[in-house]
Protein backbone atom coordinates (compact mmCIF):
# COMPACT_ATOMS: atom_id res chain seq x y z
CA UNK A 1 0.00 0.00 0.00
CA UNK A 2 2.87 2.37 0.79
CA UNK A 3 4.27 1.87 -2.72
CA UNK A 4 0.86 2.58 -4.22
CA UNK A 5 0.59 5.80 -2.25
CA UNK A 6 4.08 6.89 -3.30
CA UNK A 7 3.35 6.08 -6.95
CA UNK A 8 0.08 8.04 -6.86
CA UNK A 9 1.85 11.00 -5.25
CA UNK A 10 4.56 10.98 -7.93
CA UNK A 11 1.96 10.88 -10.68
CA UNK A 12 0.09 13.80 -9.12
CA UNK A 13 3.33 15.75 -8.79
CA UNK A 14 4.14 15.07 -12.44
CA UNK A 15 0.65 16.19 -13.51
CA UNK A 16 1.00 19.41 -11.51
CA UNK A 17 4.45 20.22 -12.89
CA UNK A 18 3.53 19.38 -16.50
CA UNK A 19 0.25 21.30 -16.42
CA UNK A 20 1.82 24.42 -14.95
CA UNK A 21 4.75 24.41 -17.38
CA UNK A 22 2.48 23.91 -20.39
CA UNK A 23 0.28 26.86 -19.44
CA UNK A 24 3.32 29.08 -18.97
CA UNK A 25 4.51 27.96 -22.42
CA UNK A 26 1.13 28.89 -23.90
CA UNK A 27 1.28 32.30 -22.22
CA UNK A 28 4.65 32.94 -23.86
CA UNK A 29 3.40 31.83 -27.27
CA UNK A 30 0.02 33.59 -27.31
CA UNK A 31 -0.91 37.08 -26.22
CA UNK A 32 -4.27 36.05 -24.73
CA UNK A 33 -4.91 37.48 -21.24
CA UNK A 34 -7.36 34.83 -20.05
CA UNK A 35 -4.69 32.12 -20.06
CA UNK A 36 -3.60 33.49 -16.72
CA UNK A 37 -6.94 32.35 -15.30
CA UNK A 38 -6.10 28.81 -16.39
CA UNK A 39 -2.74 29.12 -14.62
CA UNK A 40 -4.47 30.38 -11.45
CA UNK A 41 -6.98 27.53 -11.71
CA UNK A 42 -4.17 24.98 -11.77
CA UNK A 43 -2.37 26.62 -8.86
CA UNK A 44 -5.49 26.69 -6.70
CA UNK A 45 -6.72 23.18 -7.61
CA UNK A 46 -3.29 21.70 -6.95
CA UNK A 47 -3.12 23.57 -3.63
CA UNK A 48 -6.48 22.04 -2.71
CA UNK A 49 -5.13 18.64 -3.68
CA UNK A 50 -2.10 19.08 -1.44
CA UNK A 51 -3.91 20.39 1.64
CA UNK A 52 -7.28 18.71 1.27
CA UNK A 53 -6.24 15.27 -0.03
CA UNK A 54 -2.57 14.55 0.51
CA UNK A 55 -2.78 16.26 3.86
CA UNK A 56 -5.07 13.43 4.93
CA UNK A 57 -2.36 10.88 4.16
CA UNK A 58 0.19 12.85 6.15
CA UNK A 59 -2.20 12.95 9.09
CA UNK A 60 -3.04 9.25 8.79
CA UNK A 61 0.51 7.90 8.45
CA UNK A 62 2.62 10.51 10.27
CA UNK A 63 0.58 12.18 13.00
CA UNK A 64 -1.91 9.47 13.99
CA UNK A 65 0.52 7.18 15.87
CA UNK A 66 1.34 9.97 18.34
CA UNK A 67 -2.14 11.47 18.79
CA UNK A 68 -5.47 10.37 20.14
CA UNK A 69 -8.30 9.41 17.81
CA UNK A 70 -10.17 12.61 18.71
CA UNK A 71 -7.15 14.78 17.91
CA UNK A 72 -6.55 13.03 14.60
CA UNK A 73 -10.21 13.49 13.68
CA UNK A 74 -10.09 17.21 14.52
CA UNK A 75 -6.87 17.76 12.55
CA UNK A 76 -8.30 15.87 9.58
CA UNK A 77 -11.41 18.07 9.49
CA UNK A 78 -9.34 21.25 9.84
CA UNK A 79 -7.12 20.11 6.96
CA UNK A 80 -10.15 19.61 4.72
CA UNK A 81 -11.62 22.98 5.69
CA UNK A 82 -8.27 24.65 5.06
CA UNK A 83 -8.20 23.22 1.54
CA UNK A 84 -11.72 24.32 0.57
CA UNK A 85 -10.91 28.04 -0.01
CA UNK A 86 -8.35 26.98 -2.62
CA UNK A 87 -11.07 24.91 -4.26
CA UNK A 88 -13.49 27.85 -4.35
CA UNK A 89 -10.91 30.10 -6.02
CA UNK A 90 -10.11 27.30 -8.48
CA UNK A 91 -13.77 27.08 -9.54
CA UNK A 92 -13.91 30.84 -10.00
CA UNK A 93 -10.74 30.85 -12.13
CA UNK A 94 -12.15 28.03 -14.26
CA UNK A 95 -15.33 30.01 -14.90
CA UNK A 96 -13.32 33.08 -15.87
CA UNK A 97 -11.08 31.04 -18.16
CA UNK A 98 -14.13 29.49 -19.82
CA UNK A 99 -15.62 32.94 -20.34
CA UNK A 100 -12.36 34.04 -21.97
CA UNK A 101 -12.43 31.05 -24.30
CA UNK A 102 -15.88 32.22 -25.42
CA UNK A 103 -14.67 35.80 -25.88
CA UNK A 104 -16.54 37.04 -22.79
CA UNK A 105 -15.72 38.07 -19.23
CA UNK A 106 -17.39 38.01 -15.82
CA UNK A 107 -18.10 41.19 -13.89
CA UNK A 108 -16.53 41.93 -10.54
CA UNK A 109 -19.98 41.67 -8.96
CA UNK A 110 -20.33 38.05 -10.10
CA UNK A 111 -16.93 37.14 -8.66
CA UNK A 112 -17.76 38.83 -5.35
CA UNK A 113 -21.12 37.08 -5.02
CA UNK A 114 -19.56 33.76 -6.00
CA UNK A 115 -16.95 34.04 -3.25
CA UNK A 116 -19.44 35.19 -0.64
CA UNK A 117 -21.85 32.31 -1.29
CA UNK A 118 -19.17 29.63 -1.27
CA UNK A 119 -17.35 30.95 1.79
CA UNK A 120 -20.65 31.04 3.65
CA UNK A 121 -21.09 27.37 2.73
CA UNK A 122 -17.57 26.60 4.00
CA UNK A 123 -18.37 28.31 7.31
CA UNK A 124 -21.58 26.29 7.54
CA UNK A 125 -19.61 23.11 6.89
CA UNK A 126 -17.23 24.07 9.67
CA UNK A 127 -20.12 24.48 12.08
CA UNK A 128 -21.81 21.24 11.05
CA UNK A 129 -18.63 19.17 11.33
CA UNK A 130 -17.33 20.79 14.52
CA UNK A 131 -18.52 17.98 16.79
CA UNK A 132 -18.49 15.19 14.22
CA UNK A 133 -16.01 12.37 13.76
CA UNK A 134 -13.85 12.51 10.66
CA UNK A 135 -15.77 9.68 8.97
CA UNK A 136 -19.08 11.49 9.45
CA UNK A 137 -17.62 14.87 8.53
CA UNK A 138 -16.15 13.37 5.37
CA UNK A 139 -19.67 12.70 4.09
CA UNK A 140 -20.50 16.43 4.32
CA UNK A 141 -17.37 17.28 2.31
CA UNK A 142 -18.14 14.60 -0.28
CA UNK A 143 -21.61 15.96 -0.95
CA UNK A 144 -20.42 19.56 -1.04
CA UNK A 145 -17.55 18.81 -3.42
CA UNK A 146 -19.65 16.58 -5.68
CA UNK A 147 -22.64 18.90 -5.89
CA UNK A 148 -20.69 22.13 -6.29
CA UNK A 149 -18.21 20.63 -8.77
CA UNK A 150 -20.96 19.26 -10.99
CA UNK A 151 -22.68 22.66 -10.96
CA UNK A 152 -19.58 24.76 -11.64
CA UNK A 153 -18.00 22.48 -14.24
CA UNK A 154 -21.31 22.21 -16.08
CA UNK A 155 -21.69 25.99 -15.89
CA UNK A 156 -18.15 26.38 -17.22
CA UNK A 157 -18.99 24.06 -20.12
CA UNK A 158 -22.11 26.12 -20.88
CA UNK A 159 -20.24 29.43 -20.66
CA UNK A 160 -17.77 28.25 -23.32
CA UNK A 161 -20.62 28.31 -25.85
CA UNK A 162 -22.18 31.60 -24.75
CA UNK A 163 -22.59 34.17 -27.54
CA UNK A 164 -20.03 36.95 -27.82
CA UNK A 165 -19.66 40.18 -29.76
CA UNK A 166 -16.12 39.22 -30.77
CA UNK A 167 -14.83 36.14 -32.56
CA UNK A 168 -13.95 33.50 -29.92
CA UNK A 169 -10.23 32.65 -29.82
CA UNK A 170 -11.04 28.94 -30.26
CA UNK A 171 -13.24 27.37 -32.90
CA UNK A 172 -16.39 25.48 -31.98
CA UNK A 173 -14.82 22.01 -32.23
CA UNK A 174 -12.04 22.92 -29.81
CA UNK A 175 -14.55 24.38 -27.37
CA UNK A 176 -16.63 21.20 -27.58
CA UNK A 177 -13.56 19.14 -26.68
CA UNK A 178 -12.70 21.39 -23.74
CA UNK A 179 -16.27 21.10 -22.45
CA UNK A 180 -15.98 17.32 -22.81
CA UNK A 181 -12.80 17.38 -20.71
CA UNK A 182 -14.65 19.34 -18.03
CA UNK A 183 -17.63 16.99 -17.86
CA UNK A 184 -15.62 13.77 -18.17
CA UNK A 185 -13.15 14.82 -15.47
CA UNK A 186 -15.72 15.90 -12.89
CA UNK A 187 -17.95 12.89 -13.58
CA UNK A 188 -15.10 10.44 -12.99
CA UNK A 189 -14.16 12.24 -9.78
CA UNK A 190 -17.70 12.11 -8.41
CA UNK A 191 -18.06 8.44 -9.36
CA UNK A 192 -14.82 7.60 -7.57
CA UNK A 193 -16.08 9.32 -4.42
CA UNK A 194 -19.32 7.35 -4.21
CA UNK A 195 -18.51 4.03 -5.91
CA UNK A 196 -15.20 3.15 -4.23
CA UNK A 197 -15.97 1.92 -0.74
CA UNK A 198 -12.49 1.72 0.76
CA UNK A 199 -11.53 5.24 1.81
CA UNK A 200 -7.81 5.00 1.15
CA UNK A 201 -8.29 3.60 -2.38
CA UNK A 202 -11.01 6.16 -3.05
CA UNK A 203 -8.71 8.98 -1.96
CA UNK A 204 -5.87 7.77 -4.19
CA UNK A 205 -8.11 7.37 -7.24
CA UNK A 206 -9.76 10.72 -6.58
CA UNK A 207 -6.38 12.47 -6.22
CA UNK A 208 -5.16 10.90 -9.48
CA UNK A 209 -8.32 12.00 -11.33
CA UNK A 210 -8.27 15.50 -9.81
CA UNK A 211 -4.68 16.23 -10.83
CA UNK A 212 -4.98 14.38 -14.14
CA UNK A 213 -8.17 16.06 -15.33
CA UNK A 214 -6.83 19.51 -14.39
CA UNK A 215 -3.66 18.87 -16.40
CA UNK A 216 -5.66 17.52 -19.36
CA UNK A 217 -6.80 21.06 -20.23
CA UNK A 218 -3.32 22.58 -20.82
CA UNK A 219 -2.16 19.36 -22.50
CA UNK A 220 -5.02 19.61 -24.99
CA UNK A 221 -4.47 23.34 -25.57
CA UNK A 222 -0.74 22.93 -26.02
CA UNK A 223 -0.70 20.00 -28.44
CA UNK A 224 -4.01 20.12 -30.31
CA UNK A 225 -5.13 23.76 -30.49
CA UNK A 226 -3.96 26.94 -32.17
CA UNK A 227 -5.59 30.11 -30.89
CA UNK A 228 -7.07 32.67 -33.23
CA UNK A 229 -5.13 35.91 -32.99
CA UNK A 230 -7.32 38.88 -33.78
CA UNK A 231 -5.99 42.01 -35.47
CA UNK A 232 -6.39 43.96 -32.24
CA UNK A 233 -4.11 41.68 -30.26
CA UNK A 234 -1.83 40.62 -33.10
CA UNK A 235 1.67 42.02 -33.11
CA UNK A 236 4.26 41.81 -35.84
CA UNK A 237 5.83 38.37 -35.83
CA UNK A 238 9.49 39.20 -36.04
CA UNK A 239 10.55 36.21 -38.04
CA UNK A 240 12.87 35.82 -40.99
CA UNK A 241 10.10 33.83 -42.62
CA UNK A 242 11.73 33.59 -46.04
CA UNK A 243 14.75 31.83 -44.56
CA UNK A 244 12.33 29.42 -42.90
CA UNK A 245 10.62 28.66 -46.21
CA UNK A 246 13.93 28.22 -48.02
CA UNK A 247 15.50 25.98 -45.39
CA UNK A 248 12.59 23.55 -45.33
CA UNK A 249 11.80 23.85 -49.07
CA UNK A 250 8.29 25.14 -48.47
CA UNK A 251 6.39 25.81 -51.69
CA UNK A 252 4.44 29.01 -52.34
CA UNK A 253 1.07 27.43 -51.57
CA UNK A 254 2.47 25.71 -48.48
CA UNK A 255 3.87 29.08 -47.39
CA UNK A 256 0.38 30.57 -47.61
CA UNK A 257 -0.92 27.81 -45.39
CA UNK A 258 1.92 28.24 -42.87
CA UNK A 259 0.99 31.93 -42.59
CA UNK A 260 -2.65 31.13 -41.95
CA UNK A 261 -1.75 28.47 -39.38
CA UNK A 262 0.33 31.07 -37.56
CA UNK A 263 -2.75 33.29 -37.59
CA UNK A 264 -4.69 30.56 -35.79
CA UNK A 265 -7.12 29.57 -38.55
CA UNK A 266 -8.56 26.07 -38.67
CA UNK A 267 -8.21 23.86 -41.77
CA UNK A 268 -11.73 24.71 -42.89
CA UNK A 269 -11.13 28.44 -42.40
CA UNK A 270 -7.90 28.21 -44.41
CA UNK A 271 -9.73 26.38 -47.19
CA UNK A 272 -12.42 29.04 -47.31
CA UNK A 273 -9.93 31.90 -47.28
CA UNK A 274 -7.63 30.45 -49.97
CA UNK A 275 -10.53 29.08 -52.07
CA UNK A 276 -9.24 25.52 -52.02
CA UNK A 277 -10.74 22.27 -50.76
CA UNK A 278 -10.44 21.08 -47.18
CA UNK A 279 -8.62 17.93 -48.32
CA UNK A 280 -6.08 20.06 -50.20
CA UNK A 281 -5.36 21.98 -47.02
CA UNK A 282 -4.93 18.73 -45.10
CA UNK A 283 -2.57 17.35 -47.75
CA UNK A 284 -0.44 20.50 -47.77
CA UNK A 285 -0.39 20.59 -43.97
CA UNK A 286 0.73 16.97 -43.80
CA UNK A 287 3.59 17.70 -46.21
CA UNK A 288 4.56 20.77 -44.19
CA UNK A 289 4.73 18.66 -41.02
CA UNK A 290 6.96 16.13 -42.78
CA UNK A 291 9.29 18.78 -44.18
CA UNK A 292 9.64 20.62 -40.87
CA UNK A 293 9.70 17.45 -38.74
CA UNK A 294 6.80 18.48 -36.49
CA UNK A 295 3.66 16.63 -35.42
CA UNK A 296 1.10 19.40 -34.86
CA UNK A 297 0.30 23.07 -35.33
CA UNK A 298 1.75 24.15 -32.01
CA UNK A 299 5.12 22.62 -32.81
CA UNK A 300 5.05 24.24 -36.26
CA UNK A 301 4.33 27.66 -34.78
CA UNK A 302 7.10 27.22 -32.23
CA UNK A 303 9.48 26.24 -34.99
CA UNK A 304 8.56 29.31 -37.03
CA UNK A 305 9.08 31.46 -33.94
CA UNK A 306 12.66 30.20 -33.63
CA UNK A 307 13.54 32.21 -36.74
CA UNK A 308 13.49 35.52 -34.94
CA UNK A 309 15.15 38.59 -36.31
CA UNK A 310 18.64 38.94 -34.90
CA UNK A 311 19.67 42.10 -36.71
CA UNK A 312 18.08 45.30 -37.96
CA UNK A 313 18.44 44.05 -41.53
CA UNK A 314 15.94 41.23 -40.90
CA UNK A 315 12.48 41.85 -42.20
CA UNK A 316 9.37 42.06 -40.09
CA UNK A 317 6.69 39.59 -41.14
CA UNK A 318 3.03 40.26 -40.28
CA UNK A 319 0.40 37.63 -40.88
CA UNK A 320 -2.29 39.01 -43.16
CA UNK A 321 -5.96 38.82 -42.06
Amino acid sequence: MELLIIAAFLFCTAFAAAGTMLVRSLMKTYDVPYLRFLLYYLIFIFAFGVYGIWGQFVIAFVASPDLSAEAVSAISIISLLFGLPFLVFAWLMLLRFSAGVAGRSFSGLFSTLFLIVNFCIIILLGVLTQEQKSTTALSFFKYYYSGASLVYFTLSAVVIFSPSKIIPPLNINDRIRIAAIYITGVTLQVLSIFLIEKDIIMALVFAFLLFGSASAIPIFLNYFVVFRITQKSATPVKVNIQNFFEKFEISAREADIVKEICQGLSNQEIADKLFISLQTVKDHTHRIYIKTNVRNRMQLMNKVAEYKVESQKSKVFRVDD
